[in-house]
């Protein structure tokens, strides 16, 4: 993610309501995981043409490039949506330590 979109989003997030920002995270999270599930999916399907030689050699050949070309903008992905939950969390953060009482040094 750019700098500048990233001060978008940032701003974006600073606009939001507590729902709406915990309701993003939720997504956001549940889309790293599914993007995650993907991958995972993938890679067994590119060590089983490693290992295995997949099948038909000619098909591996064009097969491999393709799953790693995939796997590259999975991955591509899963980075960006990495960032954006550092980015919310970090916003909820900053808004629970905003909302805490100052705690009192018994003397």
């Amino acid at each position: 993610m750019s700098e500048h979109a990233l001060d978008d989003f940032r701003d974006g997030l600073e606009s939001m309501s507590n729902g709406a920002l915990m309701d993003l995270l939720r997504r956001v999270e549940e889309e790293e995981e599914l993007i995650s599930q993907r991958r995972r999916r993938l890679h067994g399907r590119i060590d089983n043409i490693g290992a295995n030689g997949g099948g038909l050699p000619e098909l591996d050949d064009v097969l491999l490039p393709f799953l790693q070309e995939e796997e590259r903008g999975l991955s591509e992905q899963r980075l960006l949506l990495h960032q954006r939950i550092t980015e919310i969390r970090s916003e909820r953060g900053r808004r629970a330590a905003g909302l805490r009482d100052p705690l009192n040094v018994a003397g």
